[in-house]
């Protein structure tokens, strides 16, 4: 009986001590990320650990591309990401190198070439540094990257955020494989209809001939007017044809500009922005050159999200942020019928 009575007792005291290991609370194993060893470039003492791991990445990506030029290898995206994450003991993923640009939009330029290890991707990644940056010293770059985070600390806290662990910052369009794979046989043959579509049957130009002379090419010799007049009407067919691309690209891209919109407005703090300085700030969109037609295309996709409202002498960009943004996507990820 004692023995059972002692046996009983050294089960009771183990499930007890079960129950501490369960009931105690998880301690965070991943160390916290120490921004000092940054301070010696202006890093503000207040930069959250987000964003100090990128000011880690930019000075690993720094070193690690200054390696393999000196070493006369190519500065692939997948080389830098092996020699990255083995220094800095962090992932380095292709987002991270678009939130970098978006800090420093003129820090890289990127290209794809030729893959000499892999032989089933065709085209790589590669990240070079501009002639622009490469005049300045490891320590100016660190100290222009270093000012852009002080920046966006500086912005978050003017627009009254307290916690700046919320700070987000929104990744840069990355340049796409297969725009500099070119077209596909199927893209070319495409093309090749297009071109025929835009030359005409011999009905349809007696059918444009037929039409007056216009009087700046009148008193030339006929076969001239005939042909300047065939050119002109080919030429207006193709830009026709190009509108219409342009318009179906600016459709397919929405999803995109959802989230550099999203993104934007978080890293930010509001929900409201000046047309103006979105069109100024967010330098990385889908189709810059077509950024304020974009965003009018995507408050009539969603107007439940977006929505534009006039002021003054231009629009507040204005976005509803109680709306799931999943459901946003799904939509304008969604083909039209």
């Amino acid at each position: 009986m004692p023995s059972a009575t002692k046996r009983a007792g050294e089960a009771a005291m183990a499930t007890d001590a079960k129950r501490v290991k369960v009931d105690a609370p998880a301690v965070d194993a991943k160390p916290a990320v120490d921004g000092s060893p940054y301070a010696e470039y202006a890093l503000s003492e207040h930069a959250p650990p987000q964003l100090v791991t990128l000011v880690q990445l930019f000075a690993s990506l720094e070193f690690s591309i200054t390696t393999l030029n000196l070493y006369k290898r190519t500065p692939s995206f997948s080389a830098l990401r092996r020699a990255i994450e083995s220094s800095a003991k962090c992932t380095f993923s292709e987002h991270e190198l678009a939130q970098l640009l978006t800090l420093l939009p003129d820090a890289y330029d990127l290209t794809f070439s030729k893959a000499p290890d892999n032989h089933k991707v065709p085209l790589e990644l590669c990240v070079s540094v501009p002639e622009a940056m490469a005049s300045l010293s490891f320590r100016e770059r660190m100290e222009a990257f270093c000012s852009a985070v002080n920046d966006r600390i500086a912005l978050a806290l003017t627009n009254g955020t307290t916690d700046l662990t919320t700070i987000e910052i929104p990744p840069a369009a990355l340049p796409r494989l297969e725009d500099a794979l070119g077209p596909t046989p199927l893209d070319q043959l495409r093309a090749q209809e297009e071109r025929h579509a835009s030359e005409l049957t011999p009905l349809q130009q007696a059918a444009v001939l037929a039409k007056p002379i216009p009087k700046e090419l009148q008193g030339l010799p006929l076969w001239l007017v005939n042909k300047v007049r065939l050119a002109e009407h080919r030429k207006a067919h193709l830009v026709e044809k190009a509108d219409v691309a342009g318009s179906e690209r600016l459709v397919q891209t929405l999803p995109q500009l959802a989230d550099q919109l999203q993104s934007y407005s978080k890293c930010v703090n509001k929900s409201a922005i000046l047309l103006p300085t979105l069109l100024a700030e967010l330098t990385r969109a889908p189709i810059p050159e077509r950024l304020q037609e974009h965003v009018e295309l995507l408050a009539k996709k969603v107007p439940f999200w977006v929505t534009l409202v006039p002021h003054e002498k231009t629009f507040v960009v204005r976005l509803n942020w109680k709306q799931d943004f999943r459901a946003v996507k799904k939509i304008l990820s969604t083909p039209s019928n």
